[in-house]
């Protein structure tokens, strides 16, 4: 089990990192914290390397929640805490446009 006393370490700094920057780059930013790869950051969740390289560059704006979790505990997270999060993030430029 990896240490999570890295840079990214309290819940709150990770929300606000979250909130500012959207789900892809605090995904990235941790990942890259953790000395991982996309391709070993996707063994341990449980996804696809797409599925992974998505999300980090914004192309997924709002995973699903089964998928936040794993992506969660794969990168030593609390899975409750991304999903309050990700849930109060805007919508996608284009889901507001077809919403409006």
């Amino acid at each position: 089990m990896m240490s999570g006393a890295m840079e990214i370490t309290s819940v709150e700094r990770a929300l606000g990192m979250i909130m500012a920057c959207g789900i892809g780059p605090f995904v990235k930013a941790r990942r890259i914290e953790l000395h991982m790869t996309q391709v070993q950051l996707a063994s341990r969740a449980r996804m696809s390397i797409g599925t992974i390289r998505d999300i980090g560059q914004d192309r997924t704006f709002r995973p699903r929640l089964g998928s936040l979790a794993r992506l969660a505990a794969a990168l030593d997270l609390r899975a409750s805490a991304m999903e309050q999060c990700v849930l109060h993030l805007p919508r996608a430029k284009s889901a507001q446009a077809s919403a409006g």
